[in-house]
């Protein structure tokens, strides 16, 4: 029953959602291009999404970054089937024109993010008579929060279970 109701308050925090923002103005055009976007190589196809990426819109245009002179000659061609593609992607008429601009190391819009390197695992230093018979008889005796948490950080750090 519960799961029902969470079910239920999802699709209607969904509904509320949706409908909020087709109120905002621009809001519904904004979400459809993010999805284009991201979306890019299956909107223009495999071929032209090779050489021509993304680079925003602007009061009915549609900015498209590629690497070189080539790229904006092909462009002049290709802006006519783009901007059928786009608009059949989308299900809509955003676009009037296709514009051409030179990448210069610009980040298009489609660019998947760099992966992340993984952090370094930190390494404790050596600290003196870590875990031996003596530094844990200096301890409270008992099984207080303290010295439990000190037993696993001398097992983290020397690899050995103590106490």
């Amino acid at each position: 029953m519960a799961r029902t109701r969470e079910h239920a308050g999802q699709a209607s925090a969904q509904a509320l959602a949706d409908s909020l923002l087709t109120r905002i103005p621009g809001a519904p055009e904004g979400l459809a291009l993010v999805r284009l976007w991201r979306e890019w190589e299956t909107a223009v196809g495999p071929e032209i999404a090779a050489w021509a990426h993304p680079m925003g819109s602007h009061q009915g245009v549609l900015r498209v970054g590629v690497e070189d002179a080539m790229g904006m000659h092909e462009l002049v061609f290709y802006a006519p089937q783009i901007l059928y593609d786009v608009h059949r992607f989308l299900g809509q008429e955003l676009f009037d024109n296709v514009q051409g601009e030179l990448l210069m190391n610009r980040t298009p819009l489609n660019a998947k993010p760099a992966p992340t390197p993984p952090l370094p695992v930190p390494t404790p230093d050596a600290i003196g008579e870590l875990g031996t018979p003596s530094a844990l008889a200096r301890l409270a005796t008992g099984d207080t929060p303290w010295v439990k948490a000190y037993r696993a950080y001398v097992k983290m750090v020397t690899g050995r279970d103590v106490g």
